[in-house]
């Protein structure tokens, strides 16, 4: 901690984040100790995303079904905590013992109702920040967010992160153009996600939306099995029997 203590901040607004913003796509933390010199999380068994993505261990089927997790996790980020997560990439994202993708990278995770939030003065201190920014930040800085709709930068990281899931590694913008291992079906909602006019960009709530549609790249058995696993309890008693069987 002592030659990163520039970057303070930013493990204490993880811890703060993770302690605050419950949901069952952010990781899950079980204990969190805050010393002089350290800051120590402790978290459910995961595993990094990144580790799966370099042995070429995920079917498209599962990562259509992460995708979509991610993608809702983050449609709850910005519509109900009116919130930018800011730092949304493979390295971000863990699975948990069940293969559950998790939302992790809460360092610069910000509501963007305050005025001083962390995201605009520490944004630029997250490593690897210059590669994975979007563009209008990579111009123009964090405070360039408060010029575009709210869920702009993380649709951007949202992009990035299919680029990783479905082709391997990332070393800037010039590569996301390259959608030859993208689903077919879904390279033109993931392109609005990247495109350089933030105004133009597809919110996360419009991907599961264009995902959702008839033939839409989320209309898969795995995601339509998980979605009527989390809404069992709205169903009706023969809804659930029918389900059951």
């Amino acid at each position: 901690m002592q030659k990163n203590k520039s970057r303070l901040p930013l493990a204490r607004n993880a811890l703060r984040k993770l302690r605050t913003l419950r949901h069952p796509g952010i990781i899950k933390v079980l204990d969190t100790i805050e010393t002089e010199t350290n800051i120590y999380i402790v978290a459910e068994k995961l595993t990094p995303l990144s580790w799966h993505i370099k042995r070429k261990s995920i079917s498209e089927e599962t990562a259509k079904w992460g995708i979509h997790a991610v993608a809702s996790t983050l449609k709850f980020i910005n519509d109900d905590a009116a919130s930018v997560h800011g730092n949304l990439r493979s390295s971000s994202i863990y699975t948990s013992e069940s293969g559950e993708w998790k939302v992790g990278g809460l360092e610069i995770l910000s509501s963007m109702k305050e005025e001083d939030a962390i995201i605009y003065n520490f944004g630029s201190l997250v490593p690897e920040n210059g590669r994975f920014a979007p563009p209008e930040v990579a111009n123009g800085g964090w405070s360039a967010i408060k010029r575009s709709p709210l869920a702009a930068a993380d649709s951007f990281g949202l992009g990035v992160l299919i680029y990783e899931v479905f082709n391997g590694s990332f070393h800037g913008n010039d590569q996301l153009s390259q959608t030859k291992s993208i689903p077919p079906s879904m390279v033109q909602s993931y392109r609005r996600l990247l495109h350089t006019n933030p105004k133009l960009r597809l919110s996360s709530s419009h991907f599961i939306e264009q995902g959702k549609k008839s033939g839409g790249f989320f209309e898969t058995p795995l995601i339509r099995l998980t979605t009527d696993v989390d809404n069992l309890g709205l169903k009706t008693e023969s809804e659930r029997d029918q389900f059951l069987r």
